[in-house]
């Protein structure tokens, strides 16, 4: 059967505008994403009483391994100074992954730090990011400590993956590089290189990239640390309110990063059918306490009594040999001493990783299915870096409509919610379904994903006939990823149906062989000139 062809235009039921021109009258907002590539990047303007708009950037990244990242995101920022004129009031960074991060690094030379001329550059006046990042937190600490000790831990995975594929039998071998290809892919959340992961140099107390990305945007503006049911901050000259939902001051929900029968479905849920727990109290989780490291089973499959440091005894009786021989073999490497290898050459790192499977096996002893953890290690890491997102609902007028977004928000962060103490807000009592009800823009959580949008705890409760939605998500970049259920099929076709098909992805090219995900705003609708750098709606202020 002859292959579809590529459409690179997601067409919209109806002809839309193709050139700037909605407006946002008071109590409305104006909402443009991003179309950057698979990553977060919006534009929020709220009208102000004495005209103008109150500008809140949302996240600035395009995911690890996109095609010219730095001209796409320097496009994004450029447009965004002519946009606001220069300046944004608020920047929110919702969580430290390389999709909602990465902009910051690779348009760097268009943000104004403080108090730096600014002329041609973007200011900020605060940024907000969520009480994890605060480094001055006694659990935020705690939590970032047992993230960093985690994603190492990963990062030595991918490495043991990748030489076990390289020096698997062919019986075996493409499976060996699934897995490994797997774990990698998902450490592009974190900014690692196919060839970080594969040397490992993750597990050696590097800084991520995504770290070094939110470091500068910590240096653009005062930085304020924000916790679910803290007082709402109100914008007086847009008559909003904002409201934090999350990230929760609870590992137990923090480490749920599986929704259960409170979610979307799908048949094979992971990476090779592995999947995550679905229950705060499930002890299989990568926390001993607080954050743990799940043993692997030894070579012969029989089960370990856990050491006293699981990294000592990875060491120890894995790796140590394997380090001192491979270092005696780039030695004697530079030296000229082994067939083929050259001062000159010596330093290549796919060089020096053949070669050390091929010369020592040694680290063979670690079967398949000790590695067998590694991707639901990698999953794990992810989840729970995605718990960790800033989620606001903003509120127009005194108890109008809702524009709810949740950043990468999995599981226990939607869970969570229903412990918040409801606000009194002028005389009036707000609750989260309160406010979920009156929600009429949703950013689709992690990309559409299964983990990111809660059924009936969450996207059933936004009942408002003006309900919209848009997923920052390209399938084509997804599926080189191999995440295939990235949006899932059943999430999108959920929001058609609430929404009345005014739901909208950011690709452009649309992947072979799938369908275009159609839409339709209306007039409240509009796109940039050029019709691939962004989609702008606006919100209409009803209740």
């Amino acid at each position: 059967m002859a292959k579809q062809r590529r459409r690179t235009e997601p067409s919209p039921a109806k002809a839309a505008p193709a050139e700037v021109g909605i407006k946002a009258e008071m109590g409305e907002a104006l909402i443009r994403m991003y179309r950057q590539g698979l990553g977060d990047c919006f534009l929020l303007r709220l009208p102000r009483r004495d005209g103008g708009y109150f500008s809140i950037m949302i996240d600035c990244g395009v995911i690890l391994g996109t095609k010219e990242p730095e001209p796409r995101m320097t496009a994004v920022v450029a447009d965004i100074i002519k946009t606001t004129g220069g300046k944004v009031d608020m920047l929110v960074v919702t969580h430290e992954h390389w999709d909602h991060v990465s902009g910051f690094d690779q348009a760097t030379g268009l943000f104004a730090r403080k108090d730096e001329a600014a002329a041609g550059k973007l200011r900020v006046d605060k940024v907000w990011c969520a009480w994890t990042e605060n480094e001055k937190d006694p659990l935020g600490i705690e939590l970032r400590s047992g993230l960093q000790a985690l994603f190492g831990r990963v990062a030595l995975q991918a490495q043991q993956l990748h030489q076990f594929a390289a020096a698997a039998p062919a019986d075996k071998k493409a499976a060996a590089e699934d897995k490994a290809d797997a774990v990698a892919n998902l450490l592009s959340f974190f900014g690692m290189e196919p060839d970080d992961a594969m040397l490992g140099l993750g597990a050696a107390g590097k800084v991520s990239k995504t770290k070094a990305a939110l470091d500068i945007a910590k240096q653009l503006g005062p930085v304020s640390y924000h916790s679910p049911g803290e007082p709402p901050t109100q914008i007086k000259e847009c008559d909003a309110h904002i409201y934090v939902l999350g990230p929760p001051r609870d590992i137990k929900m923090l480490r749920m990063t599986e929704p259960g029968q409170a979610g979307y479905h799908l048949a094979d849920i992971g990476v090779n059918g592995t999947s995550l727990s679905s229950s705060p109290d499930d002890d299989d989780l990568p926390f001993e306490e607080r954050f743990s490291l799940p043993l692997p089973t030894g070579p012969m499959d029989s089960p370990m009594q856990a050491p006293e440091d699981p990294y000592q005894f990875l060491w120890d009786h894995y790796l140590a040999d394997k380090v001192k021989e491979a270092r005696t073999l780039r030695r004697t490497e530079a030296a000229g001493a082994i067939p083929g290898g050259s001062e000159s050459d010596a330093g290549r790192p796919s060089d020096r990783v053949s070669r050390d499977v091929m010369v020592n096996q040694k680290w063979r002893r670690i079967e398949a299915d000790d590695l067998e953890n590694g991707a639901d290690l990698a999953l794990q890491l992810d989840g729970a870096t995605n718990n960790t997102s800033l989620v606001l609902a903003v509120e127009l007028g005194d108890g109008g409509p809702v524009l709810l977004f949740v950043g990468d928000a999995q599981a226990g962060n939607w869970l969570s919610w229903d412990a918040i103490t409801p606000w009194k807000v002028n005389g009036r009592t707000v609750t989260v379904d309160d406010l979920l009800a009156r929600t009429v823009f949703y950013k689709v959580g992690h990309h559409g994903s299964h983990n990111a949008t809660l059924k009936d705890r969450g996207l059933e409760k936004m009942t408002h006939d003006n309900l919209v939605a848009l997923v920052p998500v390209d399938r084509s970049m997804a599926r080189r990823k191999r995440w295939n259920r990235m949006p899932l099929p059943s999430i999108i076709d959920t929001l058609k149906k609430m929404t009345g098909n005014r739901v909208a992805l950011n690709e452009i090219d649309v992947p072979e062989g799938e369908e275009a995900v159609a839409f339709d705003f209306g007039a409240g609708f509009s796109r940039d000139a050029g019709g691939k750098l962004w989609y702008e709606i606006v919100v209409p202020a009803t209740k």
